[in-house]
Parts: C-alpha cells; sequence; structure tokens
C-alpha cells in the first residue's frame, strides 16, 4: 500500500468519493465503479480518473477492473467527512428546521469546510436541543414560530442570551 504524499491536498471532490466509498461498502462489502459513478452522479471516466488519484495517495485499493476498498486511512477521512455531513444535516433539519432534501443538498456543500471545533460544537448544542425539547416540548416550536414571525421581541439586539459571559451577546 502507497503512503499519501504529504503535498497532497484533500479537497472536497476527494472526500466526496472517498465518503461515497465509505457508504457503498457499508452496504454491500465492496465497491464498483459503476456504483460510485451513480453514487456521485458522475461519468464512469471520471471516476477512473478520481480512483487512480486516490489510489496514488494511498486512500484506496483498486484493481483495474476490479472492486474498490478503502486503506485504513482513506475510511478514516471518508468516516470524518460522513460524521460532518451527518451533524450538519441533523443540525439543519432537527434544529433550524429546514427540509430533509435541502439539508442534505446543503450538508454536503458546507462539509468540507467546517472545522473539527466547530463540528463538535455543533454536537453538543444538538444534543443539548434534543434534551431541552424532551424536557419541555415547546421549545423547537417556539423557535419555529420565531423564524416565522421574524420577531426579534424575545431576544432584544444587544441582550445577553442565556449566559453571563460577553462573548454570548448578540452583537450591535
Amino acid at each position: 500500500m502507497r503512503k499519501m504524499p504529504l503535498n497532497k491536498k484533500i479537497t472536497s471532490n476527494i472526500e466526496d468519493y472517498l465518503e461515497a466509498i465509505y457508504q457503498i461498502e457499508e452496504e454491500r462489502g465492496v465497491a464498483r465503479v459503476n456504483e460510485i459513478a451513480k453514487s456521485l452522479q458522475v461519468s464512469y471516466p471520471s471516476t477512473s480518473v478520481a480512483l487512480k488519484k486516490l489510489h496514488d495517495m494511498g486512500l484506496v485499493i483498486h484493481e483495474k477492473y476490479g472492486y474498490i476498498r478503502l486503506t485504513p486511512e482513506g475510511k478514516k477521512i471518508a468516516s470524518n467527512t460522513l460524521e460532518k455531513h451527518q451533524t450538519l444535516s441533523d443540525f439543519f433539519f432537527i434544529v433550524l428546521g429546514i427540509d430533509k432534501g435541502e439539508a442534505e443538498i446543503d450538508a454536503c456543500k458546507v462539509e468540507h469546510s467546517v472545522s473539527d471545533h466547530l463540528l463538535s460544537q455543533l454536537i453538543k448544542f444538538i444534543k443539548f436541543v434534543q434534551v431541552c425539547s424532551k424536557e419541555d416540548p415547546g421549545c423547537l416550536q417556539r423557535f419555529n414560530d420565531f423564524v416565522k414571525s421574524e420577531e426579534l421581541s424575545t431576544v432584544k439586539k444587544g441582550e445577553k442570551m442565556g449566559s453571563k459571559d460577553k462573548g454570548n451577546q448578540i452583537p450591535s
């Protein structure tokens, strides 16, 4: 197995391919070029070119005309990308009330630029909202009502938002 060259940047395109391969592997055990192309809605030749690059980077094992499997490094990147995607999709859908399909599309766009720190904070926030909504089932509904009305009557400009920390103030 080849090691990934240090000068090779993991692009959003590479992450998309790794994520697709990961999901196909989880479902079917191994991936094939046509399955990857179909999943990403790209051409077979484009997929073949990308797989060669991923192979050269040491992220996939691919025998010509054979199955494709992620290397441990490829699996790590794919898993991280998928976690970002799922967290963002959940946040957009559960917390913000965005349509599930739109949440998926937007999560795919944003997942490539989210830092690990932001992801960690989003996960904590989603868990917090889920706990709060169990204790107070109306809290998410009040948020949705707030969004629909676009009134700022509950949170005034410059008012603190539940913390004594000045970093949590709404900017003036």
